[in-house]
């Protein structure tokens, strides 16, 4: 594997969890925890929103340089869209819903997207869609 595609990889998968709560640990053993907002994948710096420390601290934003990041953590577990997909399957017709498990990624009809964040697009169809994938997230919290 070239050292460009490991690159390509490593960013992208950086990129997935965007907006996904982590911990993050810094050289000086200081530890925050809050929702990736941002990176500079020229130096690995990043940006956390809603975050608090290990001390309780609260702040609203905060920007780490990757030069001092020793650790970064995805924190929550990653939802489950295969198995949305599989709830989609049970409502459409064969092969008009598709997982695309790399981008994290499913499709209706080829005009509605789903991904972790929600349902894109508009219409009864989209509507439909997002009942299922409201019942399904709540049904998943409360598990």
């Amino acid at each position: 594997m070239s050292e460009s595609t490991a690159g390509r990889k490593f960013f992208r998968e950086l990129a997935m969890i965007l907006e996904s709560y982590v911990t993050v640990k810094t050289e000086s053993n200081k530890i925050y925890t809050g929702i990736l907002k941002g990176y500079d994948p020229n130096t690995l710096s990043i940006c956390l929103a809603t975050v608090k420390d290990e001390a309780g601290a609260q702040y609203h934003k905060v920007f780490l340089y990757g030069g001092k990041i020793t650790e970064l953590i995805k924190s929550e577990e990653p939802f489950d869209l295969a198995g949305l997909a599989n709830e989609l399957q049970k409502l459409f017709p064969p092969g008009e819903v598709k997982y695309i498990e790399d981008a994290r990624l499913i499709t209706v009809l080829n005009k509605i997207k789903v991904t972790e964040n929600g349902v894109e697009g508009v219409g009864p169809l989209a509507e439909r869609v997002k009942k299922v994938f409201d019942a399904y997230y709540s049904e998943r919290q409360k598990q």
